[in-house]
């Protein structure tokens, strides 16, 4: 692990010394103290000395014994700024949702009622991926809508008296949802 201080200037050390890096089998770009400590060197001499390093973590420290009081609102390294913030993170997630179907008698007619409705988005939700619905009756498409959260809609068919057997099914996000059977012989 390296580290530095802008007291050091572009200098960073190896927490293991020079003892370690020998063990680990490697040289120190330079050695000797005053700099945090008996293995450091710049930046560009240890990228030279491991050209195919990578960053896995990065820390902020005030150092040993010392106070201080403060807010960090970012930090950065290399050409990355990491940005901090007290707002709660923001969840992106799909649209869920469910279809009801009622059916009545009405004026010599059975009437089917698909009603859907989305659910709302929580707390620190955004909107995901929209839900599809599809109606068909008797194999024909009568109603297909992409529907947001929070979001409500009717489809209502008619079926004559005396017009035999009729199959209504709702399709969710491309799956059978519900199948409803209507007859209307007398």
């Amino acid at each position: 692990m390296l580290v530095g201080e802008p007291v050091y200037g572009d200098d960073y050390w190896y927490t293991g010394g020079q003892a370690r890096a020998a063990q680990r089998g490697f040289t120190c770009p330079e050695t000797g103290g005053g700099f945090g400590g008996d293995c450091h060197g710049t930046l560009a001499q240890w990228q030279a000395l491991f050209p195919h390093a990578n960053v896995y973590a990065v820390g902020f420290s005030l150092g040993s014994g010392v106070k201080g009081d403060g807010v960090i609102h970012d930090l950065q390294v290399g050409n990355t700024d990491y940005q901090f913030t007290d707002e709660p993170a923001v969840t992106r997630v799909p649209v869920t949702g469910a279809a009801t179907v009622t059916q009545t008698e009405k004026h010599h007619a059975q009437v089917v009622r698909v009603h859907i409705a989305t659910d709302a988005l929580g707390a620190n939700q955004v909107q995901g991926k929209k839900l599809w619905f599809k109606v068909t009756s008797d194999g024909d498409v009568v109603y297909r809508a992409k529907l947001g959260a929070g979001t409500q809609s009717d489809v209502n068919l008619r079926f004559a008296d005396d017009t035999g057997k009729h199959t209504v099914v709702m399709y969710k996000g491309g799956q059978v949802d519900q199948k409803v059977v209507v007859k209307t012989n007398s």
